[in-house]
């Protein structure tokens, strides 16, 4: 199964455990970039960006965690 976060509601929604928004640390292009470092694949399209996420059935994944 294939999963998908918006990262624009993600950003807007985001604070710190002082409850700030991350927009008073970074901007959105950045927090972009930071997803991108991590490994998670991005899919950009003229609807918005998101993360997409593939979750595979436990019994597909092997004892390494390689499908």
């Amino acid at each position: 199964m294939r999963f998908s976060l918006n990262l624009v509601e993600l950003y807007n929604n985001m604070a710190n455990e002082y409850d700030e928004p991350i927009s008073e640390y970074m901007c959105y292009e950045v927090f972009v970039e930071y997803i991108k470092r991590y490994g998670l694949r991005i899919l950009e399209s003229a609807t918005g960006d998101y993360i997409v996420l593939d979750v595979f059935d436990l019994e597909e994944v092997d004892s390494d965690g390689q499908i």
